[in-house]
């Protein structure tokens, strides 16, 4: 049978590659389970594994990440005409072969050819990106399938540090779970890092405002959770280049919901921002911009 799966969400994309793999193969080995990246691979070599069964097995399963034509947004080093191999393969294809391409956008668009093969003959699979107003939702539902407990107040909180990314929340709840069933706001706080940019903004502000021992503070319960102070100080550069851009617009006399209208941020980052430019002059910012 032949797949579409797409998402934004990897995880789920590889979840639902797990449940029919599970589901069609009894034996999952180097022989029946094959994935291919179709940007480094031709076309004749995908129509190839597609099309021939393992010597011994009674299925096999395909994955094909990165195909470059269900995008289209750069050409395959294959010339247009390679592909007829491919597209006879899937229109074709055995009844024992499953072979499953794989689109981590949240729509499918491409009007390839082989796009169109894979849409009118392909059972097609995707998942919506969970809102902002869901995600606690969620991050609820998933401790209550795995018969574990987790409080309100905890729930907001996990969300809130895992901002949406489905990979880094199951990973640090997974984590969490191996150490309580019971999960509270406290849990979250010791075990779970803050998002890198937030950390980067609670130093930046600290720094401005002169609370040494606050970002010392802030900086080494990062390096405690491994960040790295190469990775930190772009971050903070970006940060005063956004209270820079606030403080312009803000001179300007443009207000908050302006601001966050005309550079494409949350208003709650612009408040805060303005609550920083404020308190410092354009002299010291751009000052420490050009260090």
């Amino acid at each position: 049978m032949l797949y579409i799966i797409y998402s934004k969400q990897k995880d789920l994309i590889n979840r639902e590659i797990k449940r029919i793999t599970k589901n069609r193969l009894k034996e999952i080995n180097e022989f029946t389970f094959i994935k291919i990246d179709a940007e480094n691979t031709t076309y004749e070599e995908i129509a190839f594994e597609c099309s021939a069964l393992p010597l011994g097995y009674d299925n096999k399963l395909v994955v094909v990440n990165y195909a470059p034509f269900l995008k289209e947004a750069k050409k395959k080093k294959n010339a247009d005409n390679d592909y007829a191999s491919l597209k006879e393969t899937l229109l074709n294809l055995d009844d024992n072969i499953d072979v499953i391409f794989t689109l981590n956008e949240d729509e499918f668009t491409s009007k390839h050819e082989l796009s169109e093969v894979i849409r009118n003959n392909a059972k097609v699979i995707s998942f919506k990106p969970i809102t902002k107003d869901d995600w606690p939702k969620y991050v609820e539902q998933y401790f209550i399938k795995r018969d574990a407990n987790i409080t309100k107040d905890a729930v907001n909180e996990l969300a809130k540090r895992t901002e949406g990314d489905l990979s880094r929340f199951h990973n640090e709840a997974n984590k969490l779970m191996l150490y309580t069933n019971n999960v509270t706001l406290v849990d979250i706080v010791s075990f779970v890092s803050k998002p890198l940019e937030e950390n980067a903004f609670l130093l930046t502000e600290a720094l401005l405002r002169g609370k040494i021992s606050t970002a010392l503070e802030i900086y080494s319960d990062l390096k405690i959770k491994n960040f790295e102070p190469v990775a930190l100080l772009p971050v903070i550069a970006s940060q005063f280049r956004f209270i820079n851009q606030v403080k312009y617009l803000s001179d300007c006399g443009l207000n908050e919901s302006s601001i966050a209208s005309n550079l494409r941020a949350n208003p709650y980052r612009v408040r805060k921002s303005m609550q920083v430019a404020y308190k410092i002059s354009q002299t010291k910012i751009n000052n420490v911009l050009d260090k």
